[in-house]
Formats: C-alpha cells, structure tokens, sequence
C-alpha cells in the first residue's frame, strides 16, 4: 500500500511540475495571439473569434486558479498560505473566483460549438456575430449563477490540515449537494458532445455539396471546427475522470484531475494554432495577406517586449533583495556555511540572476530610444570602437560588454550543470558524509574555462557591433553578429548543447534514483534524504525553465521568428530567477532556515542598512533633478497651462514627500544614533502629530495616482482637449477627503506609539499600534483595497483603449498618441510598483515575517522615484522638453558667451603685452 501511495505522490509531482510549465509556455505566446484576434484585422471586427478568445482566456484562468487554491494543497511547503486564507475567511471567495471561470469556459464552448453548427449550416450568411456573442455571455453569466449562489449560501468550504511523516498538508473539502448546478453542467457538458459529433459527421459528408467558390471558406471553418472537437475532447476526459473519482473514490482518478484540467485549458490554444493555417500565419507574420502594415505587427511586438522588459525587471527587483538576504545567511551562518554544496547552489544562483541582468544592459534595453544616449555614452567612452559611420545606419564595436555577459552566462550554465552532478553524486554515495570542497572548486575552475570558449570567439572569430537604425521614432541600437571563423562557434554551440543535454539526461534521472534509494533507507536518514528530496526537485524545476530559453533561442536563430527573439528574455528571466525560490520553495529546511532561523538578526541589520542607504541616495539624487522637471512643467509654457501635468507633479512631489516622511517616521528609529531625536519627540507629545502627517501625505500619493489613472482614461475615450481645471480640483478635494480616514482612525480608534528596546547595541525605538475600535480600520483598509484594485483596473484598461484607438487615427494624430501612450506606460509602470509596496505589507502584516517588514521601506523607496524617472524615461515630449529644447538652448548661449568673454580677454591682452 504504501508503494501506491508513494507512486500516486510522484505522479501527482510530475504532474504538477509537467502542466505548470506547460501553463507558461502556453500563455505568454496565447496573450500575444489572443491580443491580435482582438485588435488586428480583419479579425478585430469577427465575434467569432472574440467568442473563441473568451473561451480560451476563461480556461487558462480556470487552470491558474484551480492549481493555485486546490492543486498546491496538497504541497507542504503551501501549508502557510492554505492556513491565512483559512483564518481571514477567503475560502469562500476564492472558490467563487475558480468556479465562475470553471463555468464560464465550460458555457462559452458549448456556445463556440453552436456557433460552429450555425456557421456550417448557413455558410452563405455574411455577419460578425455580433449578437449571437452577447447573448452567449449573458446566457453563460446567468448559467453559472446557481453554483455560485450554492457556493455563497448552501455550502461550507474549508481546508483541512492532515500530518504525516512530519509534515503537514491542507486538503480542500465542501460539504453540499449542488443539484442544480451538477444537473446544467452535465446536460451542457453532453449537449455540446452531441453537437460537436454532429459538426464531424457534417464535415466529412458535407463537402461534397458545396461549390468550388465556397471551398476556401470551408477550409477556413474545418480548421476552426477541428479545433472545437479535439480540445473538447479532452474536457471530456477532465469530465469522466471528475466523475470516476466522485462516484467510485478512485484515488488516481482524483489525483489525475489536475492533469485533464491543465490539458483541457491549453488545448484550445494549440489547437487553434495548429489547425487554423490563417491564424497561424497572422500570429507568425509569414504572409502579407493578413496585415498589410508591418509597422501595425510591429507594434504588437514591441507592445510585448515593453511588457516583457517590465514584467521581468520587477521580478528581478523582488528577487534581488531576497536573494541578497538568504544567500547571505547561507553563506555566513554556521549550520550551512561550512557546507561547499550549499556554497555552490549559491553560486549558481547568484550567477543566474547576474546573467538576467547583464543580458538586460547588453541587449534588451538596446531596442528602447530612451537608451540610445546611454550606449551612445558606453561607446564613445572607449567600451567599444566605432568602425564606420554611415547616414543612417552605423555599426559599432561592442566585445568588453558581451565578454562580461558572456563569462556570467556561462558560469551560471555550467555550474547548473556542476549543482545537477552534485547531487547525482550525493544520492548514489549517499551515506558519504563530506562538504564537497574540492567538488566546489573543481566545478568553479572548470566552469570558468569552459565558459572562456565563447569570449575567445568573440574576440578572435568573430564581429559583434550594434547597428544603429532608425524607424521613425527615434534612433536605436540593434545587436549583431558575423562570424570570420565558424570553427570556435562551432565548438561553443556543440559544447553548450552537449552539457544542456547532460544536465537534462541528469535532472531527469535523479528523481528515478531518488525514489529507488528511499525504500533502501532506514527511519534514520530520512530526514537528511528529504532534504536531499528538495534539493533535486529544485534543480530538476528550474533547469526546465533554461531549457525553455535554450530551446526559444534556437529556434528564434534557425527559423527566424520574430516573436520567438522578443520571448527569449521572458524565459532567460525565468530560468535567472527560480533557482533561488525553488530553494526556498521545495527545501523547507531552508526556508524555516531563511525566515525563521538563527542569524537574522546580523543579516538584517546589514540588509536595512544598505536599503537606507540605496534609498536615500537615490532619493536625494532624484529629488533636485524632480523639482528642476516639476518646475518647467508647472510654469513654463507649454506645460503650464495643463492641468493634466499639473496633476502628474502633484501625484510626483506626493510620493517623494511620502518616502521622505516614511524616513523619519518609521524607517530611522531602528538605528540609534538617533534616538535622542525620537525621545525629543515622544518627550514633546509630536509622535501623533508626524505620524497623521504622514498618512495624509500617503494618502495624498496613493488616491491622486487613482486620480492620474482616471484622467489618462478620461482623455483616451472621449479625446476631449482641454485643460482640465474642473477634474484637477475635484480630484485634489476627493483625495484629501479619502485621506482624513486613517487620520481619524489614529486619534480616535488606535493608539500609536513608539517603543523603546535595547538589543545590546545601544536603545533604538519601534513602532507600536494598538486598535480599539476595528471598524475604522476596517473601512480604511477596504477602502485601499478598493482603489488599489481600482487603479489597477484603470491602468490594464489603458493599455487596451490605446491600442483600439490607435489604429482608427490618421497620421496626424499618431504624434499625440504616440504622447499619450508615453504617459500611460508611465501611470502603468509607476503604479505597479505601488503594487509591490502594498503586497509586501499584506505579507508582513497577516503572515508575520519580519524580513518582509525590513524591505518595506525597499519598495516604498520604489515606488515614490518610479512616477518621475518613468515620466522621464517614457514620456519623450517631456524629456526633449526638459533636457534638449530649452535647458540646451539656456546652456548652449551660456557657453557662447563665456567663450566670447575669454576671447575677448585674450585680445585685450595680447594687445597690452604688443604695446
């Protein structure tokens, strides 16, 4: 029995780690040609496509959810988070959210499927469809009404904590009957079965009837119908396996279920693309026939790499702190420092996210013309040789910086590779005791020569420059590469491939050895093997992800798909990152460590240290050049007259005022130099007084970015020209009137304080909060949540009305668009960082863990500096503006006069010195 169990356990492993990747794959490349059926024509204005988008976005959404709150339950390492949204009651809301996409996805098909058999039927019949969509939507909202309404009602949801063997698990368990909801799901679930048999049996017999000219039509709706069959096929397995194991208590059955789930959610997808030649060739740009300007493909491109660039760069700037934190303490503290696996599993990741961010500075942020100047600095500052300067276009030398991402990117390779061997070694010769040094420092060595092969080829057999192109707005740098001598790349690429296949052929082995070496070990080494346990599974997970960007480059290099070179950071990105949170996530033992354990107290003293010194450097860096920009905006023209920018600096000069209140309200009273100034304020009753100023001027921050939002939403639906004045005011009345709340609750429904502790190097004061009165607090809470999501909301809805709008205007005004979208990406960008700062909060609040507290002030630093330097680097009309036209034209007349000065000084005295 306890084999089964143990087999059942791996499956359910595999299977959970084979779906998620499969899940991102699936869903960068489905955004991307989900988001062209919508705005791309000519299939933009078809609601069929828009009915079959629907039906796809709400099944990847059902798989995300369902692994998310049900799948990972079952993971110790989960067990935390199943727990707090236990005790705050957000089972019930969440089950909501899984099941409405459940039903909906299951209701759009079968209206996919009719619309197919109507299609069929009356293939004469011109139309978009138009209200045959809306009907479907509100049938399929109203059709899944009576499950959510059981769900909020008539049901009772809870997590159940089950141990064993030391760990502990949440299984998820209902107890209600759901009659009515189980009866329209299984009709519709054969409903659709029955029409889909009836759109093969008519597409095989049909044919023959139609004339020649309707063929090419036919073959259109074939690829579509085939793609409705197959992918309801494996619905139909999802549902069968759900009732085998409701109905029988199969334990596969119910173990499978995420399998069938994750299969029936990105089928719909491929299958499009598979079988659907005209949307496969408009996702890949292989003909003209579907959109006749480049540039409008293009702009979808670069739509995706602008998203791409901020998605991974925010992750980055999350992953680094902690990272920074647990390596630290892995390295430093006793119970692992000793230990050389440890070292180089800290090496390897540490490596990994240098490569992401080299790679970054090398070529990502090439393509962007807020950069042009800055590689135009490296360039000419000796980091690399201009060879030749042409009118338009000019190639630039550029081997000292690819040396450097080459060595980085090859020693975090390699040692992937080293970290794999390591543990294939550990497990074979696993009674050995030993700390690995020599290991270590083998691996090290023979990582760095290895890893040279690529720097001698770029220096001796080949020519790498930057191309330096011009679109239409604004010159750009594009990275390239022509080889002299094919010998030594030869030998790079076969030596790259040779270990990404060993270090494949070794991950995929360890678990086969894993299993084999448990059920010969007795109750006493299986602690150490569980550990080992994680420490596989953290390398098998996150070389997967450097396999995805292995294979996304080579294919992005032999059959030139644009979108396959723009996709190769996304998963360059996530093979830099999961090596340091699969360790945290799959070694617990590390985790308790990291978070929990001894040392912290070092560490994060250190780490608060350098966050207030980053922050505050950069604060006192950006806020001189911000006043200079917030000036010219305010009073010269033509930006003074504009209330929409008045509004911008206002929301600017809050978030700097915010970071620097939060200096010296929260962030200095750890340190104790300065804890004279704390007793002056507590001794002279100011606590109160500093901390309602500082939530007046958060919140004046945090409601007038909801407000910056809304404008740019206003501005994008009804292009109204104007200046504003009318919605600047109310926004600054609303944003006052919404900030009072949390003053109220500090004089009337808390007490705040400071406490003072003494931890052995000197008192230092903490912040305290007592709450007498929860409802205040309450109403304040969800009324941030509210804008929060709110302003969010806004900022998606941007991105999508700028898109819609800008292919419906003339030449003319692409100029102002071109303006407004700089703006939005601005609000965007700025705000998601806000986002961070406030996620971080809700973590340190309700799961206590008190690094997340010491990077508080990290992200609010963050947040407060995005809304200038994105207004700066995104919004190229104010940048010109404030750098180029008249800050140049002031410093340009003044050098003219001083060299006219020190000209004419030098006449007068060389004519004294004549006489």
């Amino acid at each position: 029995m306890s084999e089964v169990t143990s087999g059942i356990i791996i499956f359910d492993l595999c299977q959970t780690v084979g779906m998620t990747i499969c899940l991102i794959i699936t869903i960068p490349f489905a955004s991307f040609v989900y988001f062209k059926l919508l705005f791309v024509s000519p299939f933009a204005e078809n609601f069929t496509f828009k009915l079959i988008v629907v039906n796809g976005i709400m099944g990847l959404l059902y798989a995300v959810t369902y692994l998310i709150f049900i799948q990972l339950a079952t993971f110790p390492f989960m067990f935390d988070f199943y727990t707090l949204i236990q005790n705050n009651g957000l089972v019930t809301i969440i089950a909501v959210i899984n099941t409405f996409f459940g039903e909906i996805s299951l209701y759009s098909a079968f209206f996919v499927a009719m619309n197919r058999l109507k299609t069929m039927l009356f293939l004469r019949l011109k139309g978009n469809d138009s209200i045959f969509f809306m009907v479907s939507m509100i049938c399929s909202f109203v059709l899944s009404l009576p499950a959510i309404i059981d769900l909020c009602t008539f049901t009772s949801l809870t997590y159940i904590p089950y141990h064993f063997n030391d760990t502990s698990i949440m299984i998820p368990n209902s107890k209600s009957l759901h009659i009515i909801s189980n009866i329209i799901s299984f009709v519709l679930s054969l409903a659709t079965l029955v029409i889909n048999i009836i759109l093969v049996v008519f597409l095989a017999k049909e044919r023959q009837f139609f004339k020649k000219t309707l063929n090419i039509q036919f073959n259109a709706e074939k690829g579509l119908i085939i793609t409705n069959v197959v992918s309801y096929v494996f619905y139909m397995l999802f549902f069968v396996n759900n009732i085998l194991a409701r109905t029988w208590d199969i334990p596969l059955s119910a173990t499978a279920q995420w399998l069938f789930l994750a299969l029936s959610s990105i089928t719909p997808f491929w299958c499009l693309f598979v079988f659907a030649p005209s949307i496969r060739r408009m996702a890949l740009n292989k003909t003209d026939e579907i959109v006749s300007d480049i540039t409008s493909s293009m702009d979808f491109l670069d739509i995706f790499d602008l998203f791409n660039t901020i998605f991974i760069s925010i992750t980055l700037l999350i992953t680094f702190p902690f990272a920074f934190f647990v390596y630290g303490k892995l390295l430093i503290c006793k119970a692992y420092s000793g230990n050389f696996t440890f070292v180089l599993i800290v090496f390897n990741g540490a490596m990994e996210l240098l490569t992401c961010f080299s790679y970054i500075f090398v070529y990502q942020l090439t393509t962007f013309p807020f950069m042009y100047k800055f590689y135009t600095y490296i360039i000419e500052n000796n980091l690399g040789n201009t060879i030749s300067i042409y009118t338009k276009i000019s190639f630039t030398n550029v081997y000292n910086e690819e040396a450097v991402d080459y060595i980085v990117n090859g020693l975090g390779f390699h040692s992937a590779f080293f970290v794999a061997l390591n543990r294939l070694r550990t497990i074979w010769y696993f009674q050995r005791r030993g700390n690995d040094q020599r290991f270590f420092y083998m691996s090290i060595i023979l990582s760095f020569l290895l890893s040279s092969i690529r720097v001698f080829d770029l220096y001796l057999a080949s020519n790498q420059y930057y191309t330096k192109v011009n679109f239409g707005f604004g010159p750009i740098y594009i990275p390239r590469m022509e080889s002299i001598d094919e010998t030594l790349t030869t030998i790079s690429d076969v030596e790259i491939a040779l270990v990404t296949c060993a270090t494949v052929a070794i991950n995929v082995v360890l678990p086969v050895l894993l299993i084999r070496r448990r059920n010969q070990l007795d109750l006493t080494n299986r602690k150490t093997f569980k550990a080992e346990q994680g420490l596989i599974i953290t390398s098998f997970v996150s070389y997967v992800f450097y396999t995805l960007y292995f294979v996304t480059g080579a294919i992005g290099r032999y059959f030139s798909l644009s979108f396959f070179g723009y996709a190769q950071f996304l998963f360059l990105g996530l093979a830099s990152v999961t090596p340091f949170w699969c360790l945290i996530i799959f070694a617990s033992s590390i985790r308790r460590f990291a978070f929990n354990g001894g040392g912290n107290s070092v560490l994060t003293t250190v780490f608060d240290l350098v966050n207030t010194a980053i922050i505050s450097t950069s604060l006192l860096i950006t806020i001189p050049i911000a006043s200079f920009v917030y000036y010219k905006l305010l009073f010269c023209p033509p930006y003074k007259n504009n209330y929409t920018f008045a509004l911008i600096v206002f929301n600017g000069s809050v978030e700097l005022l915010t970071c620097f209140t939060y200096i010296f309200v929260y962030q200095l009273t750890t340190f104790t130099f300065i804890h004279s100034f704390y007793k002056f304020i507590i001794d002279a009753n100011l606590g109160n007084i500093i901390r309602a100023f500082d939530y007046f001027i958060n919140g004046l921050g945090f409601h007038s970015a909801f407000f910056v939002a809304l404008n740019r939403l206003r501005t994008i639906l009804f292009e109204k020209r104007g200046r504003d004045s009318a919605f600047f005011f109310v926004s600054l009345l609303f944003c006052v009137f919404l900030s009072t709340i949390r003053i109220i609750d500090l004089f009337v429904a808390s007490s705040q304080y400071y406490k003072e502790f003494n931890f052995g190097f000197g008192p230092i004061y903490l912040p305290k909060i007592e709450t007498y009165n929860i409802i205040v607090r309450t109403i304040s809470d969800v009324e941030i949540a509210m804008v929060v999501c709110s302003t969010f909301i806004a900022n998606f809805f941007l991105g999508v009305l700028l898109m819609k709008k800008r292919k419906y205007l003339e030449c003319s005004d692409r100029n102002r668009m071109n303006a407004e979208r700089g703006l939005i990406i601005t609000s965007f960008v700025s705000y998601t960082f806000y986002i961070l700062y406030y996620v971080n909060g809700l973590i340190g609040r309700y799961l206590n863990y008190k690094f997340c507290g010491y990077a508080q002030f990290f992200f609010l630093g963050l947040a407060c500096m995005t809304p200038f330097w994105c207004l700066i680097i995104f919004a190229s009309s104010v940048r010109h503006f404030v750098f180029n036209i008249k800050f140049g034209h002031h410093l340009t007349t003044i050098h003219h006069n001083v060299i006219h000065a020190f000209i004419c000084d030098a006449d007068l005295s060389f004519e004294n010195m004549h006489k």
